[in-house]
């Protein structure tokens, strides 16, 4: 009689662990996929934050809702950081899950310094890990960010098809270079 071989100890490795590990080898490889929507899924923004061209792909995330939260919706404590650069029209884009919805977005390639380059322009959002759908099917393991706290979420939008500038798309770009420490253009 044979012997079925012995049933490892512990838990099973789950989704949520297989995507952990995923983007933890992603990290070691020193490129971080990173999952951009709203003004960070324009070339030009990134390349505002991260002070180079950005190289990406197109990609849709699916099983999530694309949102704005207006200035009041936005916590206290984060407007007093953000008024040095932003008046009560500034409005962002968020996401949270919801089942049969997409947002589009890009997929960019970052370095650890680039990537937390954009960490500290979205310091009120928290980091999370999706997988997003490629233009050819495939399934990649990127990250992205959430508020940490949805307000009411009144302001839904069609993710599939929306502009990425909300607010003053020169505007968000010289204020990106300034916080980076760049040179600002002429007239701001």
């Amino acid at each position: 009689m044979k012997r079925s071989p012995p049933k490892p100890k512990g838990r099973r490795r789950t989704g949520a662990v297989r995507s952990a590990r995923s983007a933890m080898e992603n990290k070691t490889r020193r490129t971080i996929r990173y999952f951009g929507y709203g003004a960070n899924a324009s070339p030009k923004m990134l390349g505002a934050l991260i002070g180079r061209k950005p190289s990406g792909f197109a990609a849709r995330l699916e099983g999530y809702e694309l949102w704005i939260q207006s200035w009041r919706e936005i916590p206290f404590l984060i407007r007093k950081i953000i008024k040095i650069h932003w008046t009560p029209d500034f409005r962002t884009y968020c996401i949270s899950p919801k089942r049969r919805e997409v947002v589009n977005g890009r997929v960019w390639l970052l370095t650890p310094k680039e990537h937390k380059l954009v960490r500290e322009w979205e310091f009120w959002y928290r980091p999370i890990q999706v997988r997003v759908k490629t233009r050819d099917g495939r399934m990649v393991i990127a990250e992205a960010e959430m508020v940490r706290k949805p307000a009411s979420k009144t302001n839904r939008l069609n993710g599939g098809h929306y502009k990425f500038f909300l607010n003053n798309e020169k505007r968000m770009l010289e204020i990106a270079k300034k916080v980076r420490g760049l040179p600002l253009s002429k007239g701001s």
